[in-house]
């Protein structure tokens, strides 16, 4: 793109914008230093007219010349600022050639490739689609396993029956309960944001101990993952408007 805008440019006579953004900035660098000059000459012609004529005649022709080239600055500001926004439009032009060109070069290389990228591939991926579904529907007929079950599917997991162990709390009386304290008032611990249970006269109340206790567990089935079905999943469509789809055939 740099060479063609280049190109361009060298035939419109214009520089590169990144020339002309150069040149703005050292502009603006000796103007900034010429108007700090300016302030230190104002601030000193007091001074230099009580010097004496020919200080004061020396003084006015620096700060004369000084004040030219911050105006001359300006106005060389605004004809750079015109170059600048000139050099940007072309080099926008030539970009925007360049990725069109791009653009149309890589639809080309498609195109070109279909047939053998696209079209003949999905012909075989669906004649093997084919294959398998007559696969699963005979598999279905003789209940074996089909293609789907095998590929598609995790076997269910059998969990027999078992016991298993928990612990309930027991209070004084050797009764089971479902609460680690007995019932009363309770305050929250400063420290630890937790609660602290108060028994009688005010001293804090003791956990029930616990019992260990077993119940039966029946037998779980824990189904296995079920993917949805390859034949149903897959689509392939024909490229151009109006070609019937690759997959599902129209016989599907």
């Amino acid at each position: 793109m740099k060479n063609e805008s280049m190109s361009t440019l060298a035939a419109k006579k214009l520089r590169a914008s990144s020339e002309v953004i150069a040149e703005l900035a050292e502009l603006e660098r000796s103007k900034s230093q010429a108007q700090t000059r300016l302030t230190d000459l104002d601030a000193k012609y007091d001074a230099a007219i009580l010097a004496g004529d020919a200080a004061a005649e020396k003084h006015e022709a620096e700060t004369a010349v000084t004040k030219r080239g911050i105006r001359r600055a300006e106005l060389r500001k605004q004809e750079l600022e015109s170059e600048l926004k000139a050099a940007q439009e072309l080099e926008a032009q030539d970009d925007r050639r360049r990725r069109q060109s791009e653009a149309r070069a890589a639809v080309a290389a498609v195109l070109a490739e279909v047939e053998k990228s696209y079209r003949t591939p999905a012909k075989a991926v669906a004649a093997f689609l084919a294959r398998y579904e007559a696969a699963e529907q005979l598999a279905a007929a003789a209940r074996v396993d089909g293609p789907h079950k095998l590929l598609r599917m995790l076997p269910d997991t059998v969990v027999p029956a078992h016991d298993q162990e928990y612990d309930v709390y027991v209070d004084e009386y050797g009764v089971e309960v479902s609460n680690q304290y007995p019932a009363g008032s309770y305050h929250i611990d400063a420290k630890t944001g937790g609660r602290i249970y108060e028994g009688s006269g005010g001293s804090i109340a003791q956990p029930y101990p616990t019992k260990t206790k077993t119940r039966k567990v029946s037998e779980q089935i824990i189904l296995g993952r079920r993917e949805l079905d390859l034949v149903e999943s897959i689509k392939l469509p024909g490229l151009r408007v109006g070609e019937p789809p690759i997959w599902p055939t129209s016989t599907e």
